[in-house]
This record gives C-alpha cells, structure tokens and sequence, in this order.
C-alpha cells in the first residue's frame, strides 16, 4: 500500500535537508538550517551569533514559555533549547520523522510522518503524553478554533482531532495528494493535485457536503468570498465566488503557474514556464502586470513594499519594487535554497559552504547590501521609469521619491522634470518663477533633490529673498 507513494518520502526528505526557518523574539532572532543540522541565535543588537547543535535535519522551531522547540526529521525527536543559555537542555523523543508542531494553551502537536501519529507533548514537563493515531503520511495539519485537522497524504484523509479531549473525532476521505485545508466562514476547501477536485468540509458537522472537479488545480488561496486557484497544465487561473461555488472569471496567465500569492489588492503569481510574475488586480480581477524575472522562478516571498523571486533556473533572486511593478536588482544566491525573513534580514539556507551556514543581509526598509535606501537605485534609468508610472498614476508622493532617485544618479531628464517642477509651483514649489529658475540653478542636485522629495524645504530662507 505503501509503495504508490514513496515518492513523497523523497520529496519530503528533500524539502527537510534544505529547510530553513526563521523566528524572532524581543531580543534575537533564531534560524533553523535543515542541512547543518544547527540552529543560529543572532542577536539583534549586536549581530553576534551562536550556533547551537540540534539533531539531524531540523525541520522548524517553536517558542514557547522561554525555550525553543526544535523538531529533527532524521533524529525522530524535539531539541529543547533554553532561550537564555542558547544551550539544549532536553531532548524529547516523538515518533518517526517529525514533520510539522502545532502549540496550542502549553500543548505541542507533532505530526510523525512514518508513524502514522501524532505526538502529544507537555512543554512544560518537556515529555510526550500520548499519541494519536492518524492516517498514513501526515504532512500537514492547520489549527482552527478547538480542532486541528491533520491531512494523511498516504491515507488520502483528513483526521480531525478535538483539542480539549485530544482525540479524533472525525476522518473524512478528501482527495489524492491534497494540499492543506483552506479555510472561509464553516467551510473548508481541501484541494485536490491528483484527483483535479476541491473538497467542501462542513466544519460544524464535520461532514464532506460537496466535491467539485477542477482542472489540475493547485492550493488554493482566498481572499474574501473569492477562491484563486491556479492550474498548472493550462496556465490559467480560475477566480471561484466561493458563496455560490462558480467560477467566475478565468485569466491567461503564464506557462505553469504556481499559488497565487496575495498582497492586499493584489496578487502574484510566479509562473514556472514562462519566467515571469503576473500581476493581478484583485477588485477588477484583471491582469495589469507581467514582470520578467529569472530562470524556472519558484518561490516569491513578500516583505514591505518589495518582492522576492527565488530562480531555480539560474539560481538568482529577482528584487522586485512593487510600487512600480520592476525588477531593480538581481542577486547570485546558493543553487536550490530556500529563503525565510525575519522582519530585518532574508535569510538563504545554503547545503554546502562556510561554517556559519546562512547568507543575511538587510532588508530595504533600512540598508540593503550596506547601500542606503536613497541610493539604491544604481541605474537611474529604472528609478526613472518609476516616477513615470508613479506620475501618470497622480502620485506624488511615489513620483517624489523616484525622481530623488533619479537626481541621485545623475539621470539628465530627471534635472529637467526637477526645475520643471520648481519652476511651475508642482508639489508646493515657490510660485515666483524668475526666483526659482535663479534658485534651482544655483544649488547643487543634492539640495535640489531635497526640494523635490520634501515640500517643507520650499520654505524661503531670509538670505535667499530678493
């Protein structure tokens, strides 16, 4: 029975060797790095590091009550590591490759993904107080309200278990290789890869009410009363109304797509074949953008106003300003690693390489590369395009801050727009255009880019009046 999908244990074994997690208190930040076999504690103020030896292939890190919890895939156990000491003072056993904890009210929940259960541990006494049988291959699980419900990939189920008497209530048959359970209102929506369906869950009654078919679909992701579902052999994706459960507009979109990722009014979607990311209005439900990014592009991570293209293809990270909807700068990362954030840093988990195992640097809401922020355009021509779009959208306050950027570079139309703008009283610029020509040709471009980005610095100075 087991044989049809063995694949999944080398996928999974796979994705654990690489992993790489970050998670953050008040004072560090700790990043997990499957193949080292480490956790990293970075202090945030010093930036001094310590590596603290887990088990083998950690697969993630929780924080409860002053320790972290990590879960070691190959050691079938939990590191308990003192938060204070950064010094593992337990080690928990669990079941057969662990692959994913829950912690809900001082309870861990850790899923066993070759014993068929799942781990109950006390954090507190740090020790496993019983285990639940699940079906066969538990991959994923998600928490909601006071049930965790456990997707069993080799069981082709979905294994309820209620949170107060930590048993399983229910098991429901949802499709082949499902990915997650979805959630909107009392429903849950497991999709299907293999089966091409979307299972409907009532969560109440915790009963199957409906199953639809969709073509090669992929997990889904929702906003509102919308289900966006992309799928992946038609490079299309299929916008769901998920009151009524029709589809209600399909959009072309690139070759091989993946999940939508959604970012307030938008979403993007990284498609594989094409090398490019479609840009999404969510209120129109309309393509506006299509971004060139790297070869094969896997996986987009979002951070502040800036976007992040893994590119298998090439082994690239595509930088994305999503303001303007461009890539500005692209990097040479390891080949395959994944990449997680803290809220300061992005962090890439390397399988070979020095013995501090994890690439970082600053992310653009402070310094990036030890470039400042007003610098980081280093073509002036794309800092440029930039303030056009911005100013064909009316928005002065993006337009102001591209053509800082501009100025910054040195770029020629960028001083024409500029002395354009203070000649003619744009963005609170003085009204007196014999002063300000005099004015904006005697300053240099550093003090004129100030005057561009900051209405305050019209203010006449007493020794500038005539």
């Amino acid at each position: 029975m087991r044989a049809p999908v063995l694949f999944l244990v080398g996928f999974f074994l796979c994705f654990k060797m690489q992993a790489i997690a970050a998670v953050e208190t008040g004072t560090h930040t700790y990043i997990v790095h499957g193949s080292k076999h480490k956790v990293i504690a970075i202090e945030k103020k010093s930036g001094n590091e310590v590596l603290i030896d887990v088990g083998e292939y950690p697969g993630g890190i929780e924080l409860y009550s002053g320790f972290g919890f990590v879960i070691n895939y190959w050691s079938n156990n939990v590191s308990v590591i003192d938060l204070k000491t950064h010094v593992v003072t337990s080690t928990i056993p669990v079941g057969t490759n662990p692959i994913q904890m829950i912690i809900h009210q001082g309870i861990g929940y850790i899923a066993n993904f070759n014993s068929e259960s799942i781990s109950v541990v006390d954090l507190q006494k740090h020790a496993v107080t019983k285990e639940i049988p699940v079906g066969l291959y538990p991959d994923q699980m998600r928490k909601h309200l006071g049930n965790i419900y456990v997707i069993n990939g080799g069981s082709l189920t979905l294994s309820v278990i209620d949170l107060k008497t930590q048993t399983i209530t229910h098991t429901l048959p949802v499709g082949n290789r499902s990915a997650g359970i979805a959630i909107f209102k009392k429903v849950g929506y497991v999709v299907s890869l293999w089966a091409h369906t979307i299972t409907l869950i009532d969560l109440k009654t915790h009963t199957v009410t409906k199953t639809i078919s969709i073509s090669s679909p992929l997990p889904m992701s929702i906003r509102i009363n919308r289900a966006y579902v992309s799928h992946y052999d038609s490079a299309t994706l299929s916008i769901l109304n998920l009151e009524t459960l029709k589809i209600m507009r399909t959009l072309t979109v690139g070759r091989l797509p993946k999940q939508m990722v959604i970012n307030d009014l938008l979403g993007y979607v990284v498609n594989e074949g094409s090398q490019t990311l479609s840009v999404i209005d969510l209120v129109r439900e309309e393509i506006i953008h299509t971004i060139p990014v790297g070869n094969y592009p896997q996986q987009l991570i979002i951070h502040n106003d800036f976007g992040y293209v893994r590119n298998d293809g090439d082994h690239t990270l595509s930088v994305i300003e999503l303001r303007c909807h461009k890539v500005i700068q692209t990097f040479k990362i390891p080949h395959y690693c994944p990449i997680d954030f803290s809220n300061t840093h992005v962090y890439f988990g390397l399988k070979k390489g020095p013995p501090l195992p994890v690439l970082q640097f600053r992310l653009f809401n402070n310094v990036f590369n030890g470039i400042e922020l007003d610098e980081f355009f280093l073509d002036g021509d794309k800092a440029f395009s930039c303030f056009e779009v911005a100013a064909l959208k009316n928005d002065d306050r993006l337009a102001k801050i591209y053509l800082t950027d501009a100025l910054s570079m040195g770029h020629p139309k960028a001083y024409a727009v500029a002395f354009k703008a203070l000649c003619h009283g744009l963005w609170g610029a003085p009204q007196d255009d014999e002063w300000a020509k005099e004015f904006c040709l005697s300053m240099d471009f550093n003090y004129l880019a100030r005057l561009v980005t900051d209405p305050d610095h019209f203010t006449l100075l007493p020794e500038q009046k005539k």
